[in-house]
């Protein structure tokens, strides 16, 4: 590698280990650090490359618990696609898998990190790191968490921060297993003691589940009963949530009906009981 591309790569990298200390320092006060279900670090990189650069500047923006930003100037202008992706993009891989990899159980989860470089027109590239033995023993985990019924007596405040991937690992992975009704008990329980815990702003976890069930991860073609229960999600989260959860709850069940459910449609066309139609607002 040039040393002139290392000087970016290093930049870079001197950014994000800064960010890194805040984000950890935000990431304890806003959320559970035992919580059982963080596999340590999955950290997602997103790339921006400006096609002609106008300037030097490098930002970096670190999302985790919020979002934070760091400028430096190193010389960008000698960059081209071929550097970027036999240069910059292995090197960060390479630093970030070790980052993951020697991250501990329970520690910091899903590092989304935005690096741009220079001005407004941009080409992206997207890096996503995980350790795969960390995320098979969640999966396990979400598996006895449904299977034991656990979600009765877990401490739900402990596991906010995996509420969203739990709901997703249930649709994505063990539908077949569990089925559409041992999985609707699950959720509806689940969101009970979320909303018994008084934190309504976590109902929204629940809607990836949704439109996993609308489109399957497997490409398989989606069942009525799998869309049957994507709505559910979706009118739970609209009849229980906010002002905010319930136009989120809307927003899904529009990707919901976009996947070819009847069901979706026409309580966005006719309303279904607490929920007027798509032109009126939402009430409940």
């Amino acid at each position: 590698m040039e040393e002139r591309t290392q000087a970016v790569v290093d930049a870079l990298i001197n950014a994000m280990e800064k960010r890194e200390k805040i984000a950890r320092k935000e990431l304890s006060k806003a959320y559970h650090p035992n919580d059982r279900f963080m596999p340590g670090w999955a950290r997602e990189i997103v790339l921006w490359r400006e096609r002609w650069p106008r300037s030097n500047v490098i930002a970096v923006f670190f999302y985790a618990g919020g979002m934070y930003k760091e400028k430096t100037n190193v010389d960008i202008t000698f960059l081209t696609e071929e550097i970027f992706d036999k240069d910059i993009v292995p090197a960060l891989t390479e630093w970030s898998q070790k980052k993951v990899d020697n991250e501990k159980w329970s520690g910091l989860f899903d590092a989304k990190l935005f690096i741009t470089v220079g001005g407004y027109d941009w080409d992206a590239k997207e890096i996503r790191v995980e350790n795969e033995e960390r995320m098979e023993r969640r999966r396990q985990l979400v598996h006895d968490f449904i299977a034991n019924k656990e979600y009765e007596t877990e401490d739900i405040r402990k596991i906010l921060y995996s509420i969203e991937s739990i709901v997703s690992i249930a649709a994505g992975d063990f539908y077949d297993e569990f089925g559409p009704e041992t999985l609707r008990a699950f959720y509806d329980r689940l969101m009970e003691r979320i909303l018994e815990a008084d934190v309504v702003y976590y109902l929204t976890s629940f809607l990836g589940a949704a439109r996993i069930l609308a489109k399957p991860k497997d490409g398989r073609k989606p069942t009525e009963e799998m869309f049957s229960l994507a709505c559910h999600l979706c009118m739970s989260v609209m009849i229980h949530g906010d002002e905010y959860r319930k136009e989120y709850g809307r927003e899904a069940l529009k990707v919901v009906a976009s996947c070819g459910s009847k069901e979706a449609r026409n309580i966005l066309k006719f309303g279904s009981g607490l929920i007027p139609p798509e032109d009126h607002d939402v009430q409940g």
